[in-house]
């Protein structure tokens, strides 16, 4: 099976300026392809990033033109000014917003695991005109835990 890990030739690692900050993705597939956007789930104390789909980046670039994003302040992509954001996952969707504005890729359809699941649903919630289509995948993000009553 071809990954990240053993298949440097079908992939590229790549970094733009999203939102002023030095964002990292992995990139596979066609520029003809319809546009996706993988979102990994964890938080900073897990260390998660990208990486996290080694085995979905390649496979899927087939059949779509993939991008992998490291969310804010994870992997290769900078950490953000207030370092309070990292534990905000509106914050870290607002840059995958950025991310996808900047790079030009909308309509997108996003695949979102765990907590990146909850912000891909921010992201389709707020901007709709940036989603063709939404995937979550092993979530809570639709279950209400995570939204704040206000009384």
């Amino acid at each position: 099976m071809e990954t990240l890990f053993n298949s440097p030739d079908k992939f590229e690692k790549n970094f733009v300026t999203a939102d002023g900050y030095n964002s990292h993705f992995y990139e596979s597939g066609h520029q003809n392809k319809e546009n996706l956007v993988l979102v990994h789930g964890g938080g900073i104390y897990m260390g998660m990033d990208a990486t996290r789909w080694y085995p979905n980046v390649i496979p899927l670039g087939k059949f779509f033109h993939v991008h992998a994003v490291d969310e804010l302040g994870h992997g290769e992509t900078d950490s953000p000014r207030d370092l309070n954001d990292l534990w905000k996952p509106t914050s870290r969707a607002e840059h995958v917003i950025s991310l996808i504005e900047t790079l030009g890729i909308a309509p997108v359809s996003l695949v979102g695991q765990s907590t990146g699941a909850w912000i891909v649903s921010y992201i389709t919630i707020k901007r709709p005109e940036l989603v063709k289509k939404l995937v979550l995948i092993d979530s809570g993000s639709t279950a209400g835990a995570a939204i704040k009553k206000t009384e």
